[in-house]
């Protein structure tokens, strides 16, 4: 089996640009001749099968985020954990925009004057916000894209080397998922059937963890092929936590299908607290093959137990 991890990050480690995204995407077609590319909008997904007809599809996206100065970790079963560490990064930039806004009113001897010009200080501060936020969140193109998300494209480049050949199985490689799930949710409404039945499979930062973590809808768990789905991942050769509706929250594709699972690795802390770290930073430099490996072969004896 062809082991993409490598080959991705050496010579298609940036997918952000139409250059870059096409370059990646021809690379793919040349190892699969039957992908072909669906563009809706601003979007160009890659489709390997037919998803209208499969019974089940295997997911990720391929773009790329902007690097920041502070990762954008993920800890998806710990709800209080995940607002608390947004509150510590965004709580000092608000308050320094407040602060930067009065120092205006004062400056200005606005602080004494009317309603209306008091109401006009939110101007400059909403400004520094904003320019703080784009200097700590959004600056150029990540190099570093290592677990986010090439070991998601790689796993499903190497899912589809095994069981592309047969109908009931597609995959599907999203674009701009970094700027708001973009390309899935243009796929999900131009293939609503798609969206309200079909199981679908995301991967989305697989690469670097002990352990997987997967946030299973309710239209998943409910339906005949999660028996197979929760066999398979409960015996891959990493530990598996499956949490349903909601218990393990994922920002990825996955959202814009009803039957779903989100698909991440995770590290485990010394109190039990799973995180995914260094992603949309240049510290991204960690993917392991043996996380791909025990993930396709889960989703591999998942697919033939449920297809038989």
């Amino acid at each position: 089996m062809k082991q993409y991890l490598t080959e991705l990050n050496t010579d298609y480690p940036v997918r952000r640009t139409p250059e870059q995204k096409q370059a990646f995407r021809d690379r793919v077609k040349r190892d699969f001749p039957s992908a072909r590319e669906e563009t809706l909008g601003k979007h160009t997904n890659l489709v390997i099968g037919e998803p209208s007809k499969a019974e089940m599809i295997f997911c990720a996206h391929y773009d790329t985020p902007r690097r920041g100065l502070v990762p954008n970790l993920m800890v998806p079963v710990n709800t209080l954990l995940r607002h608390l560490y947004r509150a510590a990064i965004l709580l000092p930039i608000i308050l320094v925009a407040v602060a930067f806004g009065l120092g205006v009113g004062y400056l200005s001897g606005i602080m004494g004057d009317t309603v209306r010009n008091r109401a006009m200080l939110v101007i400059p501060g909403l400004m520094l916000y904003y320019v703080i936020y784009f200097v700590i969140f959004m600056g150029p193109a990540n190099r570093n894209n290592y677990n986010d998300n090439t070991s998601g494209t790689a796993a499903v480049l190497e899912l589809a080397a095994r069981l592309g050949k047969d109908e009931r199985y597609a995959f599907i490689l999203f674009d701009n998922e970094e700027k708001g799930k973009l390309g899935s949710r243009a796929f999900a409404k131009a293939h609503p059937a798609i969206k309200a039945g079909t199981p679908v499979f995301n991967m989305d930062c697989v690469g670097n963890g002990s352990d997987f973590v997967i946030a299973v809808s309710g239209a998943l768990k409910a339906s005949g092929i999660y028996p197979a789905f929760e066999k398979a991942m409960n015996a891959a050769a990493m530990p598996a936590h499956l949490y349903e509706g909601g218990k393990a929250a994922m920002n990825s594709d996955h959202k814009n299908f009803r039957c779903a699972a989100g698909i991440c690795a995770c590290k485990k802390s010394k109190k039990g607290v799973f995180y995914t770290p260094a992603i949309h930073t240049k510290k991204d430099t960690v993917a392991d093959e043996k996380n791909i490996e025990a993930l396709t072969d889960a989703l591999y004896a998942m697919a033939n137990e449920a297809g038989n």
